[in-house]
């Protein structure tokens, strides 16, 4: 996992509305290691502990991972962990959005910050969906899975059909590219649809006016991608990687005449 380094303003939700900041959490990813620190404004009289969660969003839904307490009347957290499978989860940093901290199953009183621009609501908080194991002895119906995946698949041929392909990479690893636009990420499939207020890739959009889908994977099974056009360096990388574009493919392209441009990009979801 790449470094990453961040400090992120922790703020009041009073009832849900927003009110004064109160702290700040600063954040470190290295070599797979999350470590946390977190410092908020707390009534040292206040012998309630408050649970501190990192979250990522399930639709519009806010789902937290707790990492644990607060000492009673102090605050102040540390944290030290794996950072690709948080609290055993299953859930990395990279697709972690914000951060909250309130007393147990309590929202009327929160503090929270958030970093992908998307806002955050005590009333979206919910407990993450854990499916239940089939046993052995149950029949699955794959029928209905694969009707969703033929039709997010089919959204996604839709609008590359639709454009001129580019050719901006040295290599077939990444193909049949097309540039698009944010609003076209409504068209693919919904489970896309909150990078259209990712930051960072809208960042890219409006500094180089567009963005690329394609194809993944020639070899190995078809895949899609988006990527957001920037320049290789040290410190745009420890960006991509804190909104979710973990990879990186320098470009050919002859109109960019821009030192280590490329694109970082990611997996779409369908």
């Amino acid at each position: 996992m790449e470094y990453n380094r961040m400090v992120a303003y922790i703020y009041t939700y009073k009832n849900d509305s927003k009110a004064q900041n109160n702290g700040f959490a600063k954040i470190e990813v290295k070599q797979n290691i999350l470590r946390l620190q977190v410092k908020i404004g707390c009534n040292g009289d206040d012998k309630l502990p408050y649970s501190v969660y990192l979250f990522y969003r399930n639709q519009e839904r806010i789902c937290g991972i707790k990492l644990g307490e607060m000492e009673q009347g102090k605050g102040e957290f540390r944290y030290v962990n794996r950072a690709d499978n948080i609290e055993d989860s299953g859930t990395g940093f990279s697709d972690i959005r914000g951060i909250y901290i309130c007393r147990e199953n309590n929202y009327s009183l929160v503090y929270a910050s958030e970093w992908d621009d998307l806002g955050f609501s005590t009333e979206k908080i919910g407990e993450p969906e854990i499916e239940e194991p089939l046993l052995e002895t149950e029949s699955i119906d794959t029928g209905e899975v694969s009707e969703v995946t033929d039709a997010a698949t089919n959204a996604i041929e839709t609008l590359i059909s639709r454009r001129e392909k580019v050719f901006v990479f040295s290599d077939d690893d990444l193909y049949d590219c097309v540039e698009i636009a944010p609003e076209d990420i409504e068209k693919l499939p919904n489970t896309n649809w909150s990078l259209r207020g990712n930051t960072f890739l809208n960042h890219g959009y409006y500094q180089y006016r567009h963005l690329l889908l394609g194809k993944t994977g020639l070899n190995n099974g078809c895949g899609y991608f988006i990527g957001v056009p920037g320049c290789y360096n040290r410190r745009e990388r420890s960006t991509a990687n804190m909104f979710g574009f973990n990879s990186f493919k320098f470009s050919m392209k002859g109109n960019v005449s821009v030192a280590q441009f490329g694109y970082w990009y990611r997996s779409l979801d369908y």
